[in-house]
């Protein structure tokens, strides 16, 4: 289909529950949205699909680009073919009066958003979002909230399963530019199967949009592969407030994880500094609170699950010569570390892993005043349990039982 309109859209006249296939089974079919610029014959450009009802795809191939479901269900299945696509749980900018549930088991991905791509601020009131990674779908960045700004009380449930893959799963809002990318909810992820290379639960960052994450993280992994967890993301950061202490639980009771981390990494490759610029204090964050964690974290090991690395009560480190990070992800709070059963191959740590470098001393330390507790009344540890951190010093208390 070419068109002189930038948006499709797709059955606005007579919105109906439609099942779109290929005949046979086959996905020789293919469905292609290009826009077209006046005078400039078949200029492939940006396009954008509003959703009306909801809407399977099967045995197809997809030529699309940016789907917004508007609030309704989109399903695009095993046997389906595409690249460069995006979708959202909600409209572009705006929170519709549901949010759209979103499977997809076949075609490759760029990124899969909860609620919207861009927007200062939203309110979901509570409106919940859920992503399901299933089949052989592959995603480059599945995110919770919103790809450019903020998301307020938000409810989100990722799923990955099957061979489903995924490059980076970010529990909150990504951050983009300069925009000011906080959320606060609660966000489920469960990895019953598939691949995940890095969960950043606070979220990622990117320029000097640096999200800030407030609620409840949930991280389930009872199946599949994932790389390493960072609790507090990358370059985001959880924050605490009198009403609202933040907790981060990663519980594994099948699977392989590579490293979990309490707290985050301190840095991001995509991040060039902190939100200092802003005028209103309260969407400051600078580069010494990246990858923090303030408030509290419980990391579980049961059942059959195998770390092949290690696991931190706070933030892995991060060197960068454009931005300070010598004294970021931190944690300041409570951490609690069970081990009940599953095996770990390397170490547990009651510290952050931390840079061994002059000037980075206080890199993924624990804070003054935090408490650290590991408990371990099943399972295999190959590697030592420590009360401090690999590299990184612990200020507060630890104890080990």
């Amino acid at each position: 289909i070419y068109d002189k309109t930038q948006t499709w859209e797709f059955l606005k006249d007579r919105p109906v529950p439609v099942t779109i296939r290929g005949i046979d089974d086959t996905n020789k079919v293919k469905l292609s949205y290009n826009y077209i610029t006046p005078d400039v014959a078949q200029a492939q450009q940006e396009t954008n699909i509003n959703l009306y009802e909801d809407l399977i795809f099967d045995s197809i191939e997809l030529k699309l680009m940016h789907i917004y479901t508007n609030g309704y269900d989109i399903k695009i299945c095993k046997n389906v073919k595409g690249s460069n696509i995006y979708l959202y749980g909600s409209a572009r900018t705006d929170i519709t009066k549901q949010v759209g549930k979103i499977e997809v088991y076949g075609g490759n991905y760029t990124r899969i958003a909860g609620y919207v791509r861009s927007n200062p601020m939203v309110d979901v009131v509570g409106k919940e979002a859920n992503i399901t990674v299933g089949g052989t779908a592959n995603v480059t960045t599945v995110i919770a909230g919103s790809a450019s700004g903020g998301i307020e009380n938000a409810i989100v449930n990722i799923t990955v399963m099957d061979e489903g893959t995924v490059g980076t799963l970010v529990g909150s809002c990504q951050g983009f530019s300069n925009a000011y990318s906080p959320y606060s909810g609660t966000t489920t992820i469960n990895i019953k199967g598939g691949k995940v290379t890095n969960i950043y639960g606070a979220g990622s960052g990117r320029t000097t949009g640096i999200p800030k994450f407030l609620g409840d993280m949930n991280i389930n992994v009872s199946g599949g592969q994932v790389g390493n967890i960072y609790g507090s993301g990358s370059a985001a950061y959880v924050i605490s407030t009198a009403e609202r202490i933040s907790n981060i639980n990663i519980s594994a009771s099948g699977g392989t994880i590579g490293n979990i981390y309490a707290a985050g990494i301190g840095g991001d490759v995509a991040v060039e500094g902190g939100s200092k610029n802003e005028i209103n204090p309260e969407r400051i964050t600078l580069p010494e609170d990246f990858g923090s964690l303030t408030g509290t974290a419980k990391i579980t090991i049961s059942g059959n699950a195998v770390v092949t690395g290690n696991i931190y009560a706070s933030g892995q480190g991060f060197q960068n010569t454009t931005y300070d990070t010598s004294k970021n992800a931190y944690l300041n709070g409570t951490v609690q570390i069970n081990i009940e059963g599953g095996t770990i191959n390397q170490n547990v740590f009651g510290g952050g892993k931390g840079i061994d470098e002059a000037g980075y001393e206080d890199c993924a330390r624990i804070v003054e005043g935090s408490t650290v507790k590991i408990q371990m009344t099943g399972g295999t540890v190959k590697g030592n349990i420590y009360g401090g951190g690999e590299i990184a010093k612990v200020y507060g208390s630890t104890s080990v039982t």
